[in-house]
């Protein structure tokens, strides 16, 4: 079914809500992308941060994450070239502003675990 058109115009509701979905998804996507982009300088902290400590597995778990976050830019950037610019001058921006703490906060590389460990006074022992 088409829409009715009024002297060949969409009607001005639809337009507008058109214009807010538009809206809305670049918004949405523009954050995706300055996400990732926060998401890989993280990364790149952890990974030194756990180079310093010399902690291979984890070193190359970061590795591993920041790889997938890399291919998952480059796929923003090809799609989205315009926002991934903009995002990326708002991240420097950002950074510039506000610098990242000097050390980590306690339990910031638990995000990024590959599955959710239970705790440990969770485990029974002994069996009912």
């Amino acid at each position: 079914m088409e829409p009715v058109l009024h002297g060949g115009r969409l009607p001005p509701g639809l337009f507008v809500r058109l214009i807010v979905f538009i809206m809305q998804s670049s918004f949405r996507t523009f954050f995706s992308i300055l996400n990732v982009y926060n998401r890989q300088r993280e990364l790149l902290r952890l990974q030194a941060w756990a180079r310093r400590k010399h902690l291979i597995c984890p070193e190359r778990l970061y590795r591993y994450r920041l790889d997938d976050e890399v291919v998952r830019l480059s796929r923003y950037t090809v799609q989205y070239p315009t926002l991934t610019r903009l995002a990326g001058i708002v991240h420097c921006l950002n950074t510039r502003c506000f610098p990242p703490p000097r050390y980590p906060r306690r339990g910031s590389a638990s995000g990024y675990r590959s599955e959710q460990r239970r705790p440990v006074g969770s485990i029974n022992l002994i069996p009912h």
